[in-house]
C-alpha cells in the first residue's frame, strides 16, 4: 500500500496508532480487578449513589443536621429523588473502583456502568486493595524511619562538628591562657623585688593586666 499515493501523512498514521494505544491501554485500565465493594450505612438495608458530592455528604444518615437539609426525612428523600435519577440504588457488595476522592467522600464507578458519589467511609477495600494498602504502610514506615534515620544521622554530624568546633576554640585559649601564664610569671620575676616607683609605665601596665588576670605570681 502507497500511503503517500492516499494523501495519508506519517504524522497521521502516528498520531492515529497512539489514539488507539490510548483506547487500548483505557480499556485495559478499566477491566482491572475493582478495588472496593459498597456497604450500606450502620442501620440501614438500603443506600444510594449520588449525583455529586455535596449530595452525597448531605444525605448522610450520620451527618449533623442531614434530615434537615434533605426536608426532614432522609429515606423519603432517597426515595424521591431515586425516581428522578438523581440518586441511584446499588447492592449491598457492589465490586466498584474508587476513581477520586474530595472531603470524605469518593466518585466510584463498577463494570456494569453503576456511577456517583458515595462517603468514603462506606468503601471496604478488597483483599487485593488491602494487601495493596499494608505494603504501602510498610514501605511507607520504611521511607520515614530512612528519612528519620538521615536526620537523626544528620543532627549527630551537626552535633559532632559543634564539639569538635568547641574543643578546638577550648584548645585555642588554653594555648592562648599557657602564653599568657608564661608572659606573666616573667613580668612577675622582674618586678616582684622592686619597687613600684622603680618600675616603667610599660611594665606597671603588664603587671597590672597580669594581677586582672590572676597570673601575677
Amino acid at each position: 500500500m502507497n500511503i503517500h499515493a492516499m494523501g495519508i501523512s506519517l504524522a497521521t498514521i502516528i498520531a492515529l496508532a497512539a489514539g488507539t494505544l490510548g483506547a487500548q491501554t483505557a480499556a485495559a485500565a478499566h477491566t482491572e480487578a475493582p478495588d472496593y465493594t459498597l456497604a450500606y450505612p450502620p442501620g440501614w438495608d438500603h443506600w444510594v449513589l449520588a449525583n455529586n458530592s455535596t449530595q452525597a455528604r448531605a444525605i448522610w444518615p450520620e451527618f449533623d443536621f442531614a434530615a434537615v437539609r434533605v426536608g426532614g426525612n432522609i429515606d423519603h428523600y432517597l426515595k424521591e429523588h431515586q425516581t428522578s435519577g438523581d440518586l441511584r440504588w446499588y447492592p449491598a457488595g457492589l465490586a466498584v473502583h474508587r476513581v477520586s476522592d474530595e472531603a470524605g467522600v469518593s466518585y466510584v464507578e463498577s463494570e456494569d456502568g453503576a456511577h456517583g458519589w458515595i462517603v468514603s467511609r462506606l468503601l471496604i477495600p478488597t483483599a487485593e486493595t488491602e494487601t495493596t494498602i499494608e505494603r504501602e504502610k510498610e514501605r511507607k514506615k520504611v521511607e520515614d524511619d530512612s528519612n528519620a534515620a538521615r536526620v537523626h544521622a544528620e543532627q549527630e554530624a551537626v552535633f559532632a562538628r559543634a564539639k569538635a568546633r568547641r574543643i578546638a576554640e577550648d584548645a585555642d585559649r588554653e594555648e592562648e591562657l599557657a602564653k599568657l601564664r608564661i608572659q606573666c610569671r616573667s613580668v612577675f620575676r622582674s618586678t616582684v623585688n622592686r619597687k613600684l616607683s622603680d618600675l616603667t609605665v610599660g611594665e606597671t601596665q603588664q603587671v597590672g593586666a597580669c594581677q586582672a588576670l590572676g597570673m601575677y605570681q
